[in-house]
């Protein structure tokens, strides 16, 4: 395909007269249009943002589309705070006579439209066939389309660590087959939860308090907005194409996980926020421009992708259940839980048995001592250790790995019984200081009490203290990030 330049010559094609044009090398000598700029508006207020520049060229040989190139400028971050499905109206006026002669909206509707340049295609034969004309002058405006949001967010990370931008598209299912590993390695995918309220801390069948694994009191929680939280565990892949490639935690070396749907693991709190900026939560809920969020955020327009708060970790976790697991069952033992096997990678099924308790059965509770982390072998979905995400059944709300496989960073401070636990709470984000993070979910090699719905730990943000054994390096700690409005 290539573009032509005007030399003022009309003839009739296809129905429709357009501009007679020569072909330089593929290599555009002069625009179909003028360029007009149009601000940008959204259904709840009037943004920053504004289109800086409109090119139209129609394509060779000609088809009857034309491809227009908008340039959005977003500095105040308008789009990321307003996450939706946007359209851009494009209107064409004859330039002799200023009459309208075309607007549409449906055909260039585009998921998640960030700062920077956008592709749009306007099938001009196909919208006005018998449209004549020597030229035409656009104007193109971004507007908010209104209705519900979409059910998915795919952030694309194909570009890797040095790509300018990250795209994202949005989905309201998931794609037929369902996630494939393209899914788990080169895309992100989020879902959207919509505000609600539900029962926060862990239901009596599913409590041992002890010394080592605090619980909260169970405590209205009512989160009024609505967010998009990750369908799986950040895996290998993803962190190597936004960090490039990190230290291995078991080898101690530089390796490369191109394509690999295990989960990070060994890393910190303060990777994935940083130790400046992103130390300061909750009085601000910023994040340093080199860790994990930070260019996360920077590649998509400053999208605010964020670890999960505990609660929102745990109404993602929950999806309307009031039991131990989010299967709506419960355990069927402290230590190794058929149950919990169903929708985790955990102890009974992580491929090794790290020990026995007093009855017999088998524990998994020091698992890093062993070299083989996730050494490929028959059965136990390939792999011992940690499994590829996605391994075992979702939730309600089609979440996956919210038990098991790795522990789970939150932005939260860790203080044990929260003071919130209390009296019911709105939007809560934890204690204002402390001394630990928190994290959920459990990992592989831990007992069933630990990989609950309810279950929380802490550890220091850089993991060198804290409840796990070891440091962060040595053991099985990951997250998902979510994206708030």
């Amino acid at each position: 395909m290539g573009y032509l330049e005007d030399i003022g010559r009309v003839y009739q094609a296809g129905g429709m007269e357009v501009r007679h044009w020569r072909m330089e090398g593929g290599i555009v000598v002069k625009r179909l249009c003028l360029v007009v700029c149009a601000a940008l508006m959204a259904a709840s207020c009037a943004l920053a943002a504004e289109i800086t520049s409109v090119k139209a060229r129609q394509r060779y040989p000609w088809n009857g589309l034309v491809d227009i190139d908008v340039t959005v400028k977003d500095a105040a971050g308008a789009l990321a705070a307003s996450p939706g499905r946007y359209s851009f109206r494009v209107s064409a006026c004859d330039e002799a006579s200023g009459q309208t002669v075309l607007a549409t909206d449906d055909a260039l509707e585009m998921a998640a439209p960030t700062a920077g340049e956008q592709r749009l295609v306007w099938n001009l034969a196909k919208n006005a066939p018998a449209l004549k004309t020597d030229r035409l002058v656009f104007q193109v405006e971004l507007r908010r389309v209104s209705g519900a949001l979409p059910l998915y967010w795919v952030v694309d990370l194909s570009g890797g660590p040095t790509a300018e931008r990250y795209p994202m598209t949005a989905l309201d299912a998931p794609p037929p087959g369902g996630w494939s590993d393209l899914f788990k390695t080169s895309r992100l995918v989020l879902r959207r939860i919509d505000p609600g309220t539900f029962i926060m801390g862990q239901t009596p069948e599913e409590v041992v308090r002890d010394v080592v694994s605090d619980s909260e009191t169970p405590h209205r929680v009512t989160l009024t907005q609505f967010y998009y939280i990750g369908v799986f565990e950040i895996t290998r892949s993803q962190w190597e194409l936004v960090m490039g490639k990190t230290k291995d935690p078991y080898t101690g070396g530089m390796a490369s996980y191109a394509s690999s749907p295990l989960p990070k693991e060994g890393i910190s709190y303060d990777d994935i926020c940083g130790t400046t900026v992103g130390a300061a939560w909750p009085e601000q809920d910023g994040v340093d421009a080199e860790s994990f969020l930070g260019k996360l955020r920077a590649k998509t327009g400053g999208a605010l992708f964020d670890l999960p708060t505990e609660a929102q970790w745990e109404y993602a976790c929950r999806a309307g259940t009031r039991t131990a697991l989010n299967s709506g069952k419960p355990l069927t033992s402290w230590t190794v839980c058929t149950n919990l096997e169903e929708v985790a990678r955990c102890n009974g099924n992580c491929g090794y048995q790290v020990g026995n308790d007093k009855e017999g059965n088998k524990i998994g509770f020091a698992g890093y001592f062993f070299t083989g982390d996730s050494t490929l072998v028959s059965g136990f979905k390939g792999y011992r250790g940690t499994a590829p995400v996605g391994s075992y059944l979702p939730n309600a709300w089609g979440l996956y790995d919210m038990h098991g496989n790795v522990w789970e960073w939150c932005r939260d401070w860790y203080n044990g019984e929260k003071a919130e636990s209390a009296s019911a709470a709105v939007d809560p984000k934890g204690g204002v200081s402390g001394t630990w993070r928190s994290m959920r979910g459990g990992n592989w090699m831990y007992p069933a009490r630990y990989c609950t719905s309810g279950s929380r730990v802490g550890q220091g943000s850089n993991g060198s203290s804290g409840f796990l054994l070891g440091d962060v390096d040595k053991v099985d700690t990951g997250f998902r990030v979510v994206l708030r409005p």
